[in-house]
């Protein structure tokens, strides 16, 4: 499935809203489905959604820090490729899946690590659909401020 072709648009707000608005009352909401709408495409919008949402708190981090790349761990990342390059694409930005079982502290240790200059790359995944996803982004932010302004 090509990104975005689905139509949808979904806040994944399933337990509030964790970061970076920190908002506990956030519920989640998925726009644009229909009788015709299938339970792949939703899948695929949910991976989209907290994609985009990964890329929220990447833009913040970019104001304080020149890294682009991104290092992300989990099994739900180890077995998709899929999954990881929704997120390279929507990051514009390498992602380096680690399958270590203690990612936080291996995470910590490789952005030490990098600062200090020893490492001075990761492994890059290309980010063919950026503008595509980008689209698909701001449509999410903008249903986001319109559902949660305060």
């Amino acid at each position: 499935m090509a990104p975005d072709a689905h139509g949808l648009t979904l806040l994944p707000f399933f337990a509030g809203e964790r970061s970076p608005g920190y908002r506990g009352n956030a519920r989640a909401a998925l726009v644009g489905w229909t009788l015709a709408t299938t339970p792949t495409e939703i899948w695929r919008a949910t991976l989209e959604a907290l994609a985009y949402r990964c890329a929220a708190i990447y833009d913040l981090l970019r104001e304080v820090t020149p890294a682009r790349a991104c290092i992300a761990s989990g099994a739900a990342l180890e077995h998709s490729r899929a999954w990881v390059q929704i997120l390279a694409d929507v990051l514009n930005a390498p992602v380096t899946v680690s399958g270590e079982a203690e990612a936080s502290a291996r995470g910590a240790a490789l952005i030490a690590l990098r600062a200090l200059g020893i490492i001075s790359d990761f492994a890059a995944l290309p980010a063919a659909f950026f503008q595509t996803y980008q689209r698909a982004r701001e449509r999410q932010k903008m249903l986001y401020h319109s559902l949660l302004q305060t």
